[in-house]
């Protein structure tokens, strides 16, 4: 499995003024692409989870 990271640079200031528009304790689950034939289990909030490629959560 592959963890893919955006970086950006900012300054305190505008990194308060991008958290302001954001809701708190988001996780984005991202499958692999459409034409994979993968199953992908994960555990949300305790709770079995399954996504299928080209899907997200």
């Amino acid at each position: 499995m592959v963890l893919t990271l955006d970086t950006y640079l900012a300054s305190d200031r505008q990194l308060e003024l991008n958290s302001e528009m954001h809701e708190t304790n988001v996780v984005y689950i991202i499958s692999d692409d459409k034409f994979s034939d993968k199953d992908y289990s994960f555990k949300l909030n305790g709770v079995a989870m399954n996504i299928k490629s080209g899907y997200y959560h």
